[in-house]
């Protein structure tokens, strides 16, 4: 294309426009590849694992020898032997002196018996209640079942007063009823005063009715057994009582009814249709039943109180199981002073050592007084002490394991214990540090006195916990989530609690699944960027609970 067609085109303004926009569109589409490539995020993903997690305080100090101690009596008395010498070398748990512990011997004894007293005096109050209730619950048992058998031998024989009429009544009137009319006609047409109230019924009505109740009762006792509750016991025995009071009281009327009707017979000279002795014979049975109701019912109302009486001494059982326990504990107490105090006779090295500063002026037989010093022990044992600030040293605690490295002999690492936290701490330009001693497991002569030391105390193990690399872990407004990569390469984020931490990993708790794809890395374009933990302090050797 020669130069005069460009120039023709390029005074074209449509043209023009339409070039400059096809030059526009291929830049930003051309670019926008090039930026949509380099900007497309790679995660880097993992998932929760089970493992074991040991957390640890670190603390720099130094080896320095265990103090010397100043050993002294801790109580007074008659000394009875010695072994004491400047320079002696004595091992830990030697017997240094002894003052004479006669006396001593005896409070033990007494204590020991006055703790073997309590214990035999001391009785299972729980189990003498509940085998004292069971005995009741069984007596109550066989008396209402004795009762309830002697019913059913004498209440059927009154039956027939109640249901039948012996002079064949063209009205069906039974007996008593014939009693209760006769008696009823007489008071009325004598004016007599006979108190009748009881009978607001005709008298087979009020017997009905009774016998039906009966039978109701009758019938539940029988569901009772060794293995029925006490309170089940209890409500039978009861209504057991309660209805016999109400038989009682029936047959002591109708016995009352029975012979006012013989006395009117008698005095009035009337012929009653009901010969004397079937009349007899129904005195005679309701007096036998009379009896039996008597007897069987003042059982039951015995029992009652029985049961009452060990019912409320069963809630009291709680208190006087308590007093006993706190004679015991006394007693308990007393042997122990007795063997300190038993023990405080007899004075032993503390640790291996030497002895320096004897106390030569003490012979066998002088009286000693309490806190008198005998000598001092040295030893030239070798622990490690190290300070740690007040956050640390709060989750250190005497007897937890510990290992030590040293910075003049770096192939060698040896093990100890805390064997001793300073409760008070010390104070220099506004920060608080504490100092904490170690104990060697065993000692080492390329240890010298001063030389610079490392020790990582174990604070926490975790074992077979959920753990995921800390990078995973960010933190927003005092709440600790991850991110979590979905199939569709979406992000979603669960709030998590988290557990004890180290250098590279994090207990989970609770807040994600095994399958969850948890990011730790993401990668933009050519830049990786690490997913930052948002912890708000470096990811140290501290246990971290939450």
């Amino acid at each position: 294309m020669n130069l005069q067609k460009i120039k023709k085109i390029l005074k074209n303004k449509k043209i023009l426009v339409i070039l400059i926009l096809i030059v526009v569109l291929s830049t930003y589409f051309i670019f926008k590849s090039m930026t949509g490539k380099q900007n497309k995020t790679v995660y880097t993903t993992a998932t929760i694992t089970k493992g074991t997690l040991i957390s640890s305080i670190s603390g720099s100090g130094q080896v320095v020898s265990l103090e010397e101690l100043a050993i002294k009596t801790k109580i007074s008395g008659e000394v009875s032997y010695l072994n004491l010498k400047n320079g002696q070398k004595v091992n830990r748990g030697d017997l240094l002196l002894q003052l004479d512990n006669v006396e001593a011997q005896k409070e033990v004894w007494n204590a020991k018996i006055a703790l073997e007293n309590a214990k035999l005096s001391s009785k299972d109050l729980a189990k003498e209640s509940n085998d004292s209730l069971k005995t009741i619950a069984n007596n109550i048992l066989n008396a209402i079942n004795t009762n309830y058998k002697d019913l059913a031998t004498h209440f059927p024989n009154i039956d027939n007063m109640f249901t039948e009429s012996s002079y064949n009544s063209a009205d069906d009137e039974n007996d008593v009823d014939y009693y209760l009319r006769l008696v009823k006609f007489i008071q009325k047409n004598n004016n007599i005063d006979i108190d009748l109230s009881y009978w607001t019924k005709t008298a087979e009505a009020q017997y009905e009715d009774l016998k039906g109740e009966y039978e109701i009762v009758q019938t539940k006792s029988w569901f009772l057994n060794n293995q029925s509750s006490i309170n089940e016991v209890k409500k039978a025995l009861d209504e057991s009582y309660e209805n016999n009071k109400k038989l009682l009281d029936f047959t002591r009327q109708t016995i009352s009814l029975t012979k006012k009707y013989q006395y009117i017979l008698t005095t009035n000279n009337i012929i009653s249709p009901i010969p004397t002795a079937v009349t007899n014979t129904q005195v005679d049975y309701l007096t036998n039943l009379n009896s039996v109701l008597v007897a069987n019912t003042n059982a039951l109302n015995t029992l009652k109180g029985s049961l009452d009486d060990a019912l409320d001494s069963d809630k009291k059982v709680g208190v006087s199981s308590e007093t006993q326990d706190l004679t015991i504990r006394e007693k308990e107490l007393d042997l122990k002073t007795a063997n300190t105090n038993f023990n405080n006779h007899f004075v032993y090295a503390p640790f291996s050592g030497i002895l320096t500063s004897v106390n030569d002026q003490i012979k066998i037989g002088d009286e000693i007084a309490n806190g008198t010093e005998l000598a001092t022990i040295v030893t030239n044992q070798q622990i490690a002490e190290i300070t740690l600030n007040e956050v640390d040293v709060a989750k250190v605690k005497i007897g937890q394991k510990a290992n030590i490295t040293f910075d003049a002999i770096p192939d060698l690492t040896l093990t100890g214990k805390v064997i001793e936290v300073d409760e008070i701490g010390t104070i220099d330009q506004g920060v608080v540090t504490y100092g904490v001693k170690i104990e060697f497991d065993s000692q080492n002569d390329q240890i010298k006195q001063g030389m610079s030391l490392s020790a990582n105390i174990i604070t926490d193990i975790k074992t077979d916990t959920y753990l995921i690399n800390n990078s995973a872990i960010k933190e927003q407004n005092n709440t600790y989530y991850v991110e979590v990569l979905n199939a569709d390469q979406t992000i979603t984020q669960k709030t998590v609690i988290i557990g004890a931490t180290d250098d590279m990993q994090t207990e989970i708790i609770s807040g994600i699944d095994e399958k969850d794809n948890v990011v730790i890395k993401s990668t933009n374009g050519n830049t990786a960027k690490t997913t930052p933990t948002g912890f708000g302090m470096p990811m140290g050797n501290n246990m971290r609970m939450r």
